[in-house]
């Protein structure tokens, strides 16, 4: 369950010895968001307030940091959550949407413990949703995908805050299955006097169709609400609508909302539209459609077409290395080659060593055999030896029984007996009684008879005691329990406790020995398809492309795992520019695009694979990276976009048609616009 007692920040005092929080506790405050066409109420984010012992009230930037130093985040988060869950289950006709702190996403039973209280309280899941700022996720973005689906799961919603883009790539972005996208409040406010601001929220609108719904924060007034509007928004939230109130906005979701119609603005942005009728305009996008020159630094603006300087196409490489030691008998690669996968591009003739770890190796797999067979021996003696000792203690556990048996018949008999005898005494002492209560003889002789009677009736009782005791060991005996008791027994069963242990580790020994014979066998059947008939390791082109570099010559020496050959995988390309942010806000993710090599009349047709912002400092980007690849080059960023916004873009493509003539390295490294 989600914890639901009272937050009282008294507790946060007693750790950060703090009296400005000594008698706080945490408020919930609302605020709706809204779709603007039809005007409606999407949901209501959950916002904290704090009020102090004068009853002042605090926004959460004034001790949320102290929550989180004290390691209180957690206890945080599940009191607000138990708190939502109990303000939805009376207002059945509400939706709330909670903020998490960035460490929620190591909370591994949040979600467990969230579904058993809505169930229990029997709130539909879908009613809620929970926020997670793009600092957060981006922290660890693999333990917050997780966490995502998880919530996903059970069906509560999950909402992107505070998105700007900056952090996480495009491709992460496609990974994260929210419903909401909440665009930066500041990014909001600078759109109507900074272009720059203009062109990323652009870019963000774009990227966020992938996610989920884009809500733009932060709407103050009018103005605000026409920009959001003109660039293509249809959510938004903020104070010109309704300003956080302490409890839940219950009005029809049309009546807090006044919207004006959209009114053209004097901001240099692309007609009210979607961003998807945006992309048909930059269907034939190109990163350049001329020679990429100094000249073609300056921007053009068109929606159809962007030149850039400095772009270039790029792609992977791959390093073969040698796969055993030796001397390269033959030596197919040259720089400029086209390959294709699977074909042979050198051969190695083994060394004397390579030719001795391979005899030793079909040594060891011998000896494996002679000592996996002799083990596995060992191993049927044992159980056989256990066996036959778990025979003699079923003789031993018969013969047990059978004395057990005997000793309660005894003590069975004995009771009889002595139930007789005492009988017997009974009826004497009362006859004597009799006689002396008529004053026929004295009372003494019948005292004395009332103290046999008394005895035999005592010794009938520890007789029943006995035959208990004979019971309960025969019926030990019978489960096998009470075969400790001679000294045979006890011997025989410290063998087999023995023997079993003895068994348990000669199994783990047979094992051992089994899986060291497998991977020595699998590493013979690997060592030797490394040659042909004439004893030659042959290295093959592991994909199709162009050589790029060779570290040898026919005749030459190399050493296991030496890197001999680098390859160009011509399937892996791209073109690649640093733009500024004002033009890639242009560009549709969805659409396909063209990009034109310098001096070229062909254009390549490719898709955008990522936008990825890199600030103006020239800050190394995130690269792309596969098994065993690396990439070729670097990206070039122009000096005349010094002190701009920047993207990376990158565009896959097909390998341009003269990828196939020598030399030309799958258009790799070539300039491009």
């Amino acid at each position: 369950m989600i914890a639901s007692e009272i937050f009282d920040l008294k507790k946060l005092e007693k750790k950060q010895r703090s009296t400005v929080l000594d008698v706080a506790q945490v408020e919930l405050w609302f605020q709706p968001s809204y779709a603007l066409h039809p005007p409606a109420t999407l949901h209501q984010e959950v916002l904290l307030r704090w009020r102090d012992s004068q009853q002042q009230l605090q926004l959460p930037q004034d001790f949320l940091a102290q929550v989180d130093e004290a390691g209180m985040t957690r206890q945080l988060d599940r009191f607000v959550l138990s708190q939502t869950v109990e303000i939805l289950k009376r207002h059945p006709d509400l939706s709330l949407s909670v903020n998490l702190f960035k460490d929620a996403i190591y909370d591994t039973r949040l979600t467990q413990d969230l579904q058993e209280t809505l169930h229990q309280v029997g709130v539909n899941p879908q009613r809620l949703s929970v926020e997670l700022t793009e600092g957060a996720i981006v922290q660890d973005f693999g333990a917050a995908l997780t966490l995502i689906q998880q919530f996903k799961a059970i069906g509560v919603g999950v909402v992107l805050d505070d998105f700007v883009g900056s952090h996480l790539s495009i491709h992460e972005c496609k990974q994260l299955p929210v419903n909401w996208v909440k665009v930066n409040g500041q990014l909001i406010q600078d759109f109507t006097h900074h272009f720059a601001a203009q062109a990323l929220i652009q870019a963000i609108l774009a990227a966020s169709h992938e996610l989920g719904h884009a809500i733009a924060k932060s709407v103050t007034d009018q103005a605000t609400l026409q920009s959001v509007q003109t660039i293509g928004f249809a959510y938004a939230q903020g104070n010109y609508f309704h300003e956080p109130s302490p409890t839940p906005i219950l009005l029809p979701p049309t009546s807090p909302i006044l919207l004006p119609e959209a009114t053209p603005t004097a901001i240099d942005t692309p007609p009210t539209r979607s961003w998807r009728r945006i992309g048909i305009a930059l269907t034939l996008l190109g990163l350049g459609a001329a020679a990429c020159t100094a000249a073609a630094a300056v921007a053009n603006y068109r929606l159809n077409h962007i030149v850039a300087e400095g772009g270039q196409i790029n792609g992977r490489v791959t390093q073969i290395q040698a796969p055993i030691s030796g001397k390269l008998r033959e030596f197919y690669a040259q720089p400029g080659a086209v390959v294709r996968s699977g074909q042979v591009l050198a051969r190695i003739r083994r060394s004397p060593q390579e030719e001795q770890s391979l005899l030793t190796l079909e040594g060891e797999i011998r000896a494996n055999e002679a000592q996996l067979l002799a083990a596995r021996n060992s191993l049927a003696t044992f159980q056989a030896q256990l066996a036959g000792l778990g025979a003699q203690d079923q003789s031993v556990r018969t013969v047990d029984v059978s004395l057990a048996e005997k000793e309660v018949s005894q003590k069975q008999a004995a009771i009889a007996s002595l139930s007789h005898r005492a009988r017997a005494a009974q009826l004497e002492y009362q006859r004597y009684r009799a006689l002396a209560a008529e004053g026929a003889i004295t009372r003494q002789k019948a005292d004395e008879l009332e103290l046999v009677w008394r005895s035999l009736q005592a010794d009938v009782d520890q007789a029943k005691a006995a035959s208990a005791s004979a019971q309960a060991s025969l019926q030990a005996s019978q489960e096998g329990i009470a075969s400790s008791k001679t000294a045979a027994a006890t011997s025989l069963a410290d063998q087999r406790a023995k023997l079993s242990q003895t068994i348990q580790e000669q199994s783990i020994a047979v094992n051992t020995l089994q899986a060291k014979l497998v991977g020595n066998q699998q590493k013979l059947k690997q060592a030797r398809s490394l040659y042909n008939s004439q004893q030659d390791a042959e290295v093959k082109a592991p994909l199709q492309g162009v050589i790029y570099t060779t570290q040898h010559d026919r005749g030459g020496q190399v050493n296991l795992s030496e890197p001999m050959i680098t390859l160009l995988d011509c399937n892996n390309l791209w073109a690649e520019a640093v733009l500024p942010a004002s033009q890639a806000g242009n560009l549709d993710t969805q659409q396909s695009v063209q990009v034109q090599l310098v001096g070229k009349s062909e254009k390549l047709t490719g898709r955008v694979a990522m936008i990825q912002p890199i600030g103006s400092s020239g800050a190394q980007p995130m690269l792309r990276s596969q098994p065993g690849q690396t990439e070729a080059l670097p990206p070039a960023i122009p000096l005349n976009v010094a002190g701009q916004p920047l993207v990376r873009v990158m565009v896959e493509i097909p390998p341009p048609p003269e990828y196939g003539q020598a030399q030309r390295f799958c258009g790799w490294g070539s300039r491009c616009g």
